[in-house]
């Protein structure tokens, strides 16, 4: 319950702050999926990470326009290193649903 202006903006921050723990910690666990494990190990993996994470914690209408910058320097270089979504393809022939299933 408020009590005035400062315990209102005390609380929203409170909230504010564990709302942002709780996301990081789901883009961490999102970001430990072995789904992901190349792309983060390959010559793109830092940027792949700072993008997923920009997306993300994004509060932007649309969601991740502030994100724009880094999406583009992550989309270069995949241009720069097409042997990474080559790869990435590979691995999701062996996914592939049998046709009975699709």
């Amino acid at each position: 319950m408020c009590k005035g202006p400062d315990s209102c903006t005390v609380s929203s921050k409170a909230a504010d702050v564990e709302e942002e723990e709780q996301l990081d910690r789901r883009i961490e666990q999102a970001l430990e999926c072995p789904c992901v494990d190349e792309l983060k190990a390959g010559p793109c993996g830092e940027l792949f990470v700072t993008t997923f994470t920009c997306y993300h914690k994004s509060r932007a209408e649309p969601k991740g326009c502030d994100c724009l910058t880094v999406s583009l320097a992550f989309a270069d270089c995949l241009r720069r290193h097409p042997e990474v979504l080559d790869d990435l393809h590979k691995a999701d022939e062996g996914l592939a649903l049998p046709s009975a299933a699709r």
